[in-house]
Parts: C-alpha cells; structure tokens; sequence
C-alpha cells in the first residue's frame, strides 16, 4: 500500500466553486462555508501514515463520521491550502481517551510530521500549541512557565467532556493570528505566526477518535476583540484564572517560576511583590467597556501601571496606552512602544515613552488605603478617574483594543474588584419617576421570589456574575428550566419587564429561542424572545432581525395592552417589535426560560439585569 492516497472523485458544488477560482497552489480564503467531509466519502481528503500503513485500515466512514484507529501515526488533510478562516470540528474518544491533535497552515511534504502548527488534541491537553518543522510565533519565543522545547501551554484548565461524549473545537486563523475554542471557551492565542496559510490535518496519534461535521467558514464576525454585554468579572477572587503572567527571563529557581514569586492571591486579592518588572494581562482582548479596579500599596509606593490594550509581543514595555498608577501621578497618560493619543488637544506619541499629564492634583489616598480606579475606552477616547474625579481624558488613542495588563514595577501593590461593565449597560436613564420593582443581577444564584418550572438542576448555572440556562429540546407548554415569578398587577398601572439576554453559543435549531414568557392562569399567552426562523435571528414578535449576541428585551403591559420592545447589545434607544392586547388581569407570571435546543449538542443561554419597573405616566 502506498504510503499516500489521494482519493480522486468528483467533489460537491460546495468545493468545486472555490477550488476553480484559485491556482493550483494559491490558499482559498472561504466566502462561505466549505464543507471539508461529506460523511460518504474522502472526496477532498489526502491521508498519509508512517512507514507502510494500511491508510484504508486506519481510517473508515461510517454513518457520517469519520473514524480513525490511531495507529498508525498519521494524519488526514485537506488537498488544497486555506488562509483566514474559521475551521470547526466535532470530535468524541470512542473508548479510552488519548492523543490527537488539529495541525494548521501544513506546508511541503507529507511526513510525520509536516511543517505546520499543531493545536493540540491530547486529552486534558487540548488547546496547547506545538511548533512543527520550525514554525515560529510570538509566545513560543518567550519562553519560561508556558514555553518550553516546541510547546506552549495553554491558558485554561482543560474545558473537555469525558471519553463517548462528542467535543466542538473551533481554530480561528486570521492573518498571523491562532486561536482555538475547545466547546466555546478560548484555550490559547499564537500571534504573529510564520506561516499564515496551508493545508488543514487531523491526526492519527495513537488512541481510536472519531470526527464529524468538518468545514472552514469565513473569518467574520470574529470572537475578539470582545466587547463586554454585560459585567463581566476579570478576577474571581480565588486564583489568576483568566490571566497570563509575564516577567522577562522567567526561570524556575528553588522549584519555583519567577512569576509564582511575583504574582499570588489570598484573600480574594491579587499581590504582586513588584520585583521584577512584568505583567498580569487579561487573556482575552477587549474593545469598548467600563473597567473598574480597586488598588493599595503594601510597601512604600513607588510605580504601577494599567496597561490598556497591550499589541504585539509580551514585553517589559508592550505597545499600549498605559494609565499610570505611580505613587502621586494615578491619572497620567505613558503612551509605551509608539502607541498614540491625544490629550489636551496635542498629540502625543509616537515614541518610546511619551507622557501626558493628569489634569489635577494627586487626589490618591494614603499608603495603605484602598483606591478605585475606573477607565472608559470607547473607541479611540479614553477617560481615566481616580477616586471619583476625571483625572485625564484622551482621543484617537492607537492601540484601541486588546489585552488588559496589571504592572509589577517597583514595591509591593494589591489588586481587587476588577470587572468590566458595557458602556451602553443595562439601565437607560429612567424618565419621569420610573419606580424599581424589582431586579435581579443573578450574581450568586436567582433572587427571591423566583420558583423553577420543571426544573433540571444541572441544566442551569451562575457563571461570570450572570445566570446561564441549557437551552434542552421542548417547546412552550413543556419548557424545561424556566424560571417564573409573580407579575405585577397591571390593573394599577404600567409596567416594564427587562432583561437582557446572551446567546452563548449560537442557535442553530429550527425556533430556537429565548427571553420573556408572560403566564396568564397558568397558561403562557405571550413571548417576547430572540428566536432562529429559517435561518435567520430574530425579534418575535415582529419578526424584527437581530444578528448582535446580547439583546436587551423590554415588555411594556398595561391592563388590556402589550408593548415589546429591544436593544441590540443593550446600546441605544429602545426600538419597538410589535404591539397587542392581553387578556384582563388574572393570575399572571412572568418567566424568563429558553427552549427547543439541538438534542445532540450543548448550548446556553446568559441572562442577566432582570428588572420590573413601575412605569411613570
């Protein structure tokens, strides 16, 4: 048996059209969608195995999924090279589980193994990365606590299911960049990459693993940078979950990293010994928020930093916007590594270390006092304000997203209540005098008053400050998991029902929906939810498109009357959906739920800023 098989067939429509437009050798950029396995046949798929290999007796096709038996060592690809896409895969470990992994941007011969990226597919392992053939990429050239040999590690504990379960692994490849998503949650960055396209390859790596519903899309609407919906907790009190820690010539010594010397917690707070210079960052980029952080010094103060937006490399002194906490100057403007901005009316930057100057007095406490620092970026403008008084303001500020950092520049310093909030969030100004009636922002669990429907108590969850639902299979008179409450009584006047609801993971069940029920005698008589119909999202009722993640959903009743009413991404004015009448008031309920998900997949729902207000006339 040859040690390479092209399986030669007519391909489906979906490849052929791509495949025409490009050269023999030129990478496709996807358009559209490109299915990669057609769960009948290898049309498309090249597979290559160590030695003299049986490629037919490690892999097979059945019931749509492609089967691998893991010896031996190999790897099935596409023919043809891709650039700026999105690949999605669907994997389970049939029986024990093992080791596989994702190889992106292949290129040259075939051989185990081929130079490429390697998104690792090792159970518990998933999301590492591993240089192959000489790839190079920014955090493999850092070396230290992550880096080592040709691996980085990833940033998370592993977010896999166990062995029979089926996985979504999701690699983001756009330009320089690799990111993959193990079942939604990013696992790894690789930034700045030598090799920007190639073949794509699944690997045979020792255990028996399965695969179905393989396609490249186009690298829209990417996943970062994100901009916060919601709060969104950057520290969780406990540990540096959701953060990389940086120090240059990070080495282990008296069997400890020199980050673990720097950087702890305890007491739900972050310290930092401020020797030697370095960094926290947040993992994940993000554009367009309200952070807020609380800071004291525990040693004699000298010099700190928020870094904003830090591009390119980890470094002493990334490019980014820093808003300076050095003792008596919280409030200054350090533009680092050429990034720009302009301050009272003069730009500033681009240079090494370009500074621009609070616009007060120091207003800080005393050494040992907590202060509260809470910054604004929107857009290209940056505000900074320290203990409640705007210290400096900027515009056109380059770079304007990106990773959050926390300095270690000097002596000891502490860290704590560090969350970002959107800049549109939840509560527009209240007219007149608009009266609370109730609201829940499900930080630790739903609030009083609230009873479950048919509950599943594993199919619900608090994450992140905000509560998140199982959207399961079902339709509206057998919901499972939704959670109900009195309605006011709107025979005494008008009232607004608000939520704001996430999909975090994308619909793709025909109806898939979910938001606001309103129960009248026990019987649901109206929804206002974010619904898939035919392949499109939308606002019912009034079939009004809603493409953004997060919506905030508003329910206006009256005692005969509905009003239902949205905010994409709870920005902006309200929009109006529809009206209608309601029956007259009996023993109504309100309940937020979700419903009609995919049988075979796990998706959830956020919800997040419940309120009832009593409206003013």
């Amino acid at each position: 048996m040859k040690r390479t098989v092209l399986l030669l067939g007519v391909m489906c429509a979906v490849l052929l059209a791509p495949s025409l437009a490009a050269g023999a050798d030129e990478a496709i950029e996807p358009k559209k969608k490109i299915v990669l396995f057609d769960g009948k046949s290898f049309d498309g798929l090249v597979r290559h195995v160590r030695g003299d290999g049986d490629v037919e007796k490690t892999w097979s096709i059945k019931d749509g999924v492609l089967a691998c038996t893991g010896r031996p060592a190999g790897y099935i690809r596409t023919d043809k090279a891709y650039k700026n896409y999105k690949f999605h895969v669907e994997y389970r470990w049939p029986g024990k589980t093992g080791n596989n992994g994702v190889l992106v941007h292949m290129v040259g011969k075939d051989g185990v193994w081929p130079k490429s990226l390697e998104c690792q597919g090792m159970f518990r392992n998933q999301g590492d990365f591993f240089s192959i053939g000489g790839v190079t990429f920014n955090e493999h050239k850092i070396k230290g606590h992550r880096s080592g040999g040709r691996r980085v590690i990833k940033y998370n504990p592993h977010n896999e299911k166990k062995a029979g379960e089926w996985n979504v692994y999701e690699v983001w490849c756009v330009g320089g960049t690799v990111r993959p998503y193990v079942n939604g949650k990013l696992m790894n960055e690789a930034t700045d990459c030598s090799v920007t396209e190639g073949k794509i390859c699944l690997q045979s790596e020792g255990a028996p693993i399965e695969f179905r519903n393989i396609y490249v899309e186009p690298a829209t609407d990417k996943p970062w940078p994100v901009v916060p919906t919601k709060k969104t907790v950057l520290f969780n009190g406990k540990d540096l979950t959701g953060w990389v820690r940086f120090s240059p010539n990070d080495k282990r010594t008296d069997g400890k990293w020199t980050v673990d010397k720097v950087w702890s917690v305890k007491d739900g707070v972050i310290h930092s010994t401020g020797k030697p210079n370095g960094y926290i960052r947040t993992e994940e980029s993000y554009a367009n928020y309200k952070l807020h952080l609380e800071w004291r010094w525990t040693d004699k103060p000298t010099n700190s930093g928020v870094l904003l937006h830090r591009a390119g490399i980890d470094k002493v002194w990334p490019k980014c916007i820093e808003a300076q906490l050095m003792h008596e100057n919280a409030g200054d403007f350090w533009l680092l590594s050429n990034a720009t901005i302009k301050a009272g009316g003069k730009q500033v930057g681009p240079k090494a270390y370009a500074n621009a100057k609070k616009k007060s007095p120091s207003n800080e406490k005393a050494p040992g006092e907590w202060n509260k620092y809470d910054i604004v970026c929107d857009g290209g403008t940056v505000k900074l304000t320290v203990n409640g008084l705007l210290q400096n303001e900027g515009t056109e500020a380059n770079p304007s997203s990106g990773p959050i950092c926390l300095q270690s520049e000097g002596s000891g310093i502490e860290f704590r209540n560090i969350y970002l909030e959107p800049l549109g969030k939840g509560k527009p100004a209240a007219a007149g005098k608009d009266q609370v009636v109730f609201e829940d922002g499900f930080e630790t669990k739903p609030g009083e008053g609230w009873t479950w429907l048919r509950e599943n108590a594993k199919a619900w969850r608090i994450r992140e400050g905000a509560l998140e639902i199982h959207v399961e299979p079902g339709v509206a008179h057998n919901v499972k998991n939704a959670l109900v409450r009195p309605a006011p009584d709107r025979s005494k006047g008008t009232y607004a029902i608000e939520v704001t609801v996430t999909s975090n993971t994308k619909p793709t069940q025909q109806y898939e929906q979910a938001g606001i029920t309103w129960y009248h005698n026990g019987k649901p008589v109206f929804k206002l939810v974010k619904e898939l119909v035919r392949g499109k999202l939308l606002i019912i009722p009034g079939a009004k498109p809603m493409d953004s993640k997060s919506v905030q959903l508003r329910l206006i009743v009256t005692a005969n009357s509905w009003t239902a009413q949205y905010r994409p991404d709870a920005k902006g004015e309200y929009l109006t959906a529809a009206k209608g009448r309601l029956p007259a008031p009996g023993k109504d309920q309100v309940s937020i739920q979700c419903y009609n998900g995919p049988p075979d997949a796990e998706h959830w729902i956020g919800f997040d800023d419940f309120r009832i207000l009593k409206l003013s006339d």
